[in-house]
């Protein structure tokens, strides 16, 4: 296969033969021409840029672009000029994010099937990133330590007289344990079997992935007993050191000695991307940018098709929906409660109908990089997440948001997210850009052109119901649950219901919910036990009142998914 430069480069000689995006002038074609090509224009029926959903129509999926109004519009971009200058200065009409609409079952068992398309000669490359999270804590355990290996006669016991050896460290370490260096001898518990036993991010001991980058440094010392002598150096055997004419000397066969040390580097050998879950990394395996993602170079004159599967999360022996279905409410639009559109997520009553809201995509992109997407009023700089340290459980302290280096086990970890979103900001700081610990929260896919600059964009998000929605509802496209029948008990067409359809019956086909998807999650993991709507929870992408609890509580599922 070629490589991206090469196939890039082949690109743009091909695009200055043909008439192709980026329309060329006629002065450009002089050999003395300075004319920069202008946009891709069409004069006609214009270019346009679309994503379908072609499942089977017996599943009843609805795609539609968000917003009010588009409760039947198609998820396309069709304009007779484009351009990456307009791109940024006309967001809402070359940058959109589409729903699709799902049963919760139908999606659990059935998955989704998506076509993307561009007309000819508008992409030079065509890119797809699929939606992804941290099912793991990604990290790294780079550090140098002592470690410490016992004969097997000393039976794990290593307290003793040395002999020609400060063992001041010793007891404090054990057989088989290690201490970091530089971290005042502070011996972790574990009992070390092999090298990779020093490793916090492989989980392979767990049928889980390797997810540790470290390089560790190991400079490991061998306890033995130590060779028997006599305090009286005339003499070299037990015989003679115990004459009694020899007065005090003593035969000393207890004493215990250490070797000089041995030093090696160990590579923890684990990837980022194996913590990563997402039934749409199955079709996609390179990464780009430090983003996972498929790049598609189109060809000359040819419309652009690429057919897109995402698996049934049943296929995978999963349990919920929330490897393909990508919908967190939370995080889906403004979290200042002066907004006009604030979306109330207390119970809903007839007067909180009014608090209708719009989705915004760009809540949980930022979130995802640890920004905060509003600032206070007046502030012209991003406001990062802060940290907390009363973090427990799992990994303690978690992964923070602004320091993710922590030391208080006695062994230096660097985590490289905060939660299933949100790659630590002091990982972005230091590189500069977003990482390859970065989470995607949307399937996205861009057109772009020979520069691998974006023409247009669109985002897609799987919203997953508990109960047939109802396409006709005047507020369908709005974010979920906000209309209010008290008519009906259960409320009807919810994308989250609590109850079951008859009362009293354990059936476990009876509930509502059947199947859990991430606004569940994170209720029942921020007190709010029963889930469904008439429950209240957390309404922002940090935490209510300052506490972390919500990132904090929802880091990481492990395997159950």
């Amino acid at each position: 296969m070629k490589s991206l430069p090469k196939i890039l480069s082949l690109l743009t000689i091909s695009t200055m033969m043909v008439s192709c995006n980026e329309k060329i002038s006629p002065e450009l074609q002089s050999s003395n021409s300075t004319t920069v090509p202008g946009p891709t224009t069409r004069s006609s029926s214009g270019y346009v840029f679309k994503l379908e959903q072609t499942s089977p129509l017996l599943l009843r999926y609805k795609m539609h672009k968000t917003g009010e109004g588009n409760n039947d519009t198609e998820c396309k971009i069709e304009q007779s000029t484009f351009s990456t200058s307009l791109f940024k200065s006309a967001p809402t009409t070359y940058d959109i994010t589409c729903y699709v609409e799902a049963e919760e079952q139908s999606l659990y068992y059935n998955g989704v099937d998506l076509k993307l398309t561009a007309s000819p000669n508008l992409c030079e490359n065509v890119v797809y990133a699929p939606y992804n999270f941290f099912q793991y804590m990604p990290g790294s355990s780079t550090r140098g330590v002592t470690l410490y290996r016992c004969d097997t006669d000393l039976n794990g016991n290593m307290s003793g007289t040395y002999v020609g050896y400060d063992p001041t460290s010793v007891p404090q370490a054990g057989c088989d344990k290690a201490v970091e260096t530089g971290l005042g001898g502070f011996a972790v518990g574990r009992t070390v079997t092999d090298d990779q036993d020093l490793c916090d991010f492989d989980y392979s001991n767990f049928s889980g992935p390797n997810c540790d980058t470290g390089l560790i440094s190991i400079s490991e010392i061998k306890i033995g007993m130590a060779p028997a002598y006599c305090l009286n150096t005339a003499y070299t055997d037990e015989t003679n050191c115990e004459d009694p004419l020899v007065g005090n000397s003593t035969w000393i066969t207890t004493h215990l000695q250490a070797s000089p040390p041995t030093n090696r580097l160990h590579q923890c050998g684990g990837k980022v991307k194996e913590c990563r879950a997402g039934v749409g990394l199955a079709n996609v395996a390179s990464t780009f940018k430090g983003i996972i993602a498929d790049v598609n170079p189109t060809q000359t004159d040819q419309t652009f098709e690429k057919d897109i599967s995402l698996e049934a999360p049943s296929s995978k022996g999963y349990f919920t929906n929330m490897s393909i279905s990508n919908f967190v409410r939370q995080c889906s639009g403004s979290i200042d409660n002066s907004d006009p559109n604030y979306f109330s997520t207390a119970a809903l009553t007839a007067t909180s109908v009014t608090e209708r809201k719009n989705f915004d995509p760009n809540v949980l992109d930022r979130y995802s990089i640890g920004i905060e997407y509003w600032n206070p009023a007046g502030s012209t700089t991003d406001n990062y997440y802060t940290s907390k340290s009363s973090y427990t459980a799992y990994h303690s302290p978690r992964a923070l948001a602004t320091n993710n280096v922590d030391t208080s086990s006695g062994w230096t970890k660097t985590y490289y997210a905060a939660d299933s979103f949100m790659t630590t900001r002091s990982s972005i700081n230091a590189s500069g850009s977003i990482p390859a610990a970065a989470a995607n929260p949307f399937y996205a896919f861009y057109c772009l052109n020979n520069s691998l600059d974006i023409k247009a964009r669109i985002r897609l998000v799987v919203r997953e119901w508990d109960q047939f929605p109802d396409y006709d509802n005047q507020d369908f496209e709005l974010l979920s649950d906000v209309f209010y029948q008290p008519s009906l008990t259960p409320e009807n067409g919810r994308m989250d219901t609590v109850g079951s359809e008859l009362d009293e019956d354990n059936n476990p086909f009876n509930d509502l919910n059947d199947v859990q998807d991430w606004d569940d999650f994170f209720r029942d993991q921020t007190l709010d036990i029963v889930p469904g709507p008439s429950r209240a929870f957390n309404d922002r992408c940090s935490a209510p009142g300052g506490v972390e609890q919500w990132y904090s509580s929802s880091l990481f599922l492990g395997s159950g998914l």
